[in-house]
């Protein structure tokens, strides 16, 4: 019998879970785990593509991407310092959202793109 990490059980869990709550029951669980944020904007990954692909959020906004695909993906800001999912990833990438300005960012792997712009 193969065994699963803990790590990954945990995180499947947390996907389910996500996956089955309304928006406001996500935007909670964004503020427990961000208390410090104004708020917290889920972009998924999914059929290749991020969606929605274009985002307005306010400064302060835990911006989080979560792979819904069956394929690793990143996230990495086109001017290579903003953010950085790094590897590939199969589970979720957060980035605290402070710096207002438009963020053009794809995946490396696929080269899906998209834009995320943060407003003062």
């Amino acid at each position: 019998m193969k065994k699963i990490p803990f790590t990954q059980l945990i995180f499947t869990i947390l996907i389910v879970t996500v996956a089955s709550c309304s928006k406001a029951d996500i935007e909670e669980l964004g503020n427990n785990l961000c208390p410090g944020c104004s708020s917290i904007y889920i972009i998924n990954i999914n059929s290749i593509g991020f969606s929605p692909d274009s985002v307005v959020v306010k400064s302060g906004t835990l911006v989080s991407w979560i792979n819904f695909d069956t394929v690793a993906h990143s996230v990495k800001s086109l001017d290579n310092t903003s953010f950085d999912s790094a590897d590939s990833t199969l589970g979720s990438f957060s980035y605290d959202a402070e710096t207002p300005g438009t963020f053009h960012y794809n995946c490396t792997i696929h080269h899906e793109k998209g834009v995320l712009v943060v407003k003062p």
